[in-house]
């Protein structure tokens, strides 16, 4: 049931492996014990119009959003978070040595009584 979306500004110097990426992150995500890879779904989205702290064009940006159902302790959250992050350290380190490069991940949680889910 996770859903794991990246957003992105268009200018990483890196590039982004998406394929590569999400198959490290479904990994990680199962090795938990929470999650089963069939019900992990992912996807990219490439921003082009963004204005980050200063304005300055050369500043970008990567946030990964993991939303998950309620249940999940805190720590495995954390876990998830600071293995996310390592993860797209791992996967942008131009991003993080030439330029102003915001990573963010953000665990969230989703109501199980609220959600509906055909799979």
């Amino acid at each position: 049931m996770p859903h794991c979306v990246v957003e992105y500004s268009d200018n990483i110097p890196d590039g982004f492996q998406h394929r590569d990426f999400f198959k490290k992150l479904h990994q990680l995500m199962i090795e938990t014990g929470e999650f089963k890879l069939e019900r992990i779904k992912s996807r990219f989205i490439s921003h082009g119009n963004y204005y980050l702290g200063d304005g300055n064009k050369e500043n970008c940006f990567i946030y990964l959003q993991i939303s998950i159902l309620t249940g999940r302790s805190t720590s495995l959250r954390q876990k998830l978070s600071k293995e996310a992050l390592d993860l797209l350290k791992e996967f942008f380190p131009k991003a993080i040595k030439s330029q102003k490069c915001s990573m963010t991940v953000d665990i969230r949680e989703m109501d199980r009584e609220t959600h509906s889910s055909l799979t």
